[in-house]
């Protein structure tokens, strides 16, 4: 080990009261700042990553003395090795106050380079570096507004990395619910998602979508609470109350939204399955269409009536896991085969048989 990895290797640790005692006996020794910060420098460049990190947050603590340090770093933002800028994106990071608004710039130019790990890294070093009020946050705000799909997307996923200091522009982001592109909607469902619970109320304003006039409206936002995956449990009763909307593509979106929130699928899929024995027979036609289309959490309901002492619900059942196809409904099937009564055991292999299914395979 060279002599400034060795130093490098003290001055970086994370125990404050180590770090204190050996600055004290480089004091004595009368080891300048100018050597410390270049020791530390070097570890910048080490393969851990924590290691990286704990010797920016020390070249941070030093103050005016490492400021020459980040501007050496961040020149490596321009080298033509996206390896090494995504590095220098990262280290700025974790150096604070040492970094000078002229290489916030920089950094800021780079959300928008050519390599993806670039531009996280770029992102989240503004967020830790940056307030919400910055021009350069400010400036990637605006940008949710180009007319360029790849633009909006690109904002949107840098904005997520940034986190806190993006808040102030969750009106914007939540604007994004409602674009044109399908991507740019996930991505800002997903972006809002990572921000929780800041951004719960704009969910919770989407909910009122669902009950909107306009049928189109209501789809959305079925659509878009089906992007939250698990998070979107809070606003299930919401969305599960759309299954039985007027509009067919309504009560599709609507269930098959309610199929990836995976901690309530199954206790709705539950509570529609019982709908199959409704007097009215359009509600059994809406729950068994809901069913459908939840995909596991809804094969595996059906599967459960697949030996139905109840011919019309058994029938209905079988039909059902039938449209959904065997990659869906496959596996309840099988599971009722084996673990089913005689006659529960014969109309899922009759079943399995339509799908092209071999029992025994």
């Amino acid at each position: 080990m060279s002599v400034d990895n060795g130093l490098g290797c003290w001055l970086e640790q994370s125990n404050p009261e180590i770090r204190a005692a050996v600055n004290q006996t480089l004091d004595r020794m009368g080891i300048s700042d100018g050597v410390r910060a270049e020791a530390l420098a070097g570890r910048l460049r080490h393969p851990d990553a924590e290691v990286r990190r704990r010797a920016a947050l020390a070249l941070a603590d030093m103050g005016p003395t490492a400021g020459g340090i980040a501007d050496a770093i961040a020149m490596d933002l321009h080298h033509a090795d996206p390896v090494i800028r995504a590095l220098a994106a990262e280290m700025l990071g974790n150096m604070g106050a040492l970094v000078s608004d002229a290489n916030c710039k920089t950094l800021a130019d780079h959300v928008w380079d050519d390599d993806a790990t670039v531009q996280t890294n770029a992102a989240n070093s503004l967020g830790k570096i940056c307030q919400a009020h910055d021009p350069y946050i400010e400036t990637l705000a605006a940008q949710l507004e180009s007319s360029d799909v790849n633009v909006r997307k690109l904002a949107l996923s840098a904005l997520a990395e940034i986190g806190d200091a993006s808040h102030p522009h969750f009106e914007a982001m939540a604007k994004c619910f409602w674009d044109k592109s399908a991507d740019v909607r996930i991505i800002a469902v997903h972006t809002m998602v990572r921000m929780s619970p800041a951004s719960a109320p704009y969910f919770q304003e989407l909910t009122k979508s669902l009950e909107s006039h306009d049928a189109d409206v209501r789809k959305r936002a079925a659509e878009l609470f089906g992007y939250m995956g698990d998070a979107g449990a809070p606003y299930a009763e919401e969305l599960a109350r759309c299954v039985w909307d007027d509009a067919a593509g309504v009560r599709i979106q609507a269930a098959k939204s309610l199929g990836t929130i995976r901690p309530v699928a199954a206790s709705y899929a539950t509570k529609f399955a019982k709908e199959l024995r409704h007097r009215h027979a359009m509600v059994q036609r809406k729950a068994a269409a809901a069913l459908g289309f939840m995909g596991t959490a809804g094969a595996e309901a059906l599967a459960n009536l697949i030996g139905d002492t109840d011919a019309g619900i058994q029938k209905t059942a079988e039909e059902t896991l039938i449209g959904m196809g065997a990659v869906i409904a496959a596996d309840p099937l099988l599971h009722q085969f084996r673990k089913g009564d005689a006659a529960t055991r014969e109309n899922a292999h009759k079943a399995l048989a339509r799908m092209g299914v071999n029992p025994a395979g």
